[in-house]
């Protein structure tokens, strides 16, 4: 779900870099909507962690070279959560007010 996160904008980027520059209207909807199903997925990553445990949780570990070991690890705590969840919320708002 970590990986969905951070992909998700990266590929509504991508898909933004074949759209005509004047068509603002596009651009402007598309990454509102882009960026309130990234709040929805972080909203759920919010009803599913557990307060009670002390160490890392959502835990995804990728392997990136697997001939040198090297991978990737992601996991939220409980303040990161929230510095996440407010990221997300965040985004949709500025793109509204703009």
């Amino acid at each position: 779900m970590l990986f969905t996160i951070i992909l998700l904008p990266l590929f509504a980027c991508f898909i933004l870099c074949f759209v005509d520059r004047t068509n603002y209207i596009f651009i402007r909807n598309f990454g509102l909507f882009s960026s309130l199903i990234i709040f929805n997925i972080c909203c759920s990553l919010l009803f599913f962690f557990d307060p009670t445990v002390t160490h890392f949780q959502f835990i995804e570990i990728n392997p990136w070279f697997d001939i040198v070991n090297i991978n990737c690890i992601l996991g939220v705590d409980g303040l990161a959560l929230l510095m996440i969840i407010l990221t997300a919320f965040l985004i949709p708002i500025c793109i509204i007010l703009c």
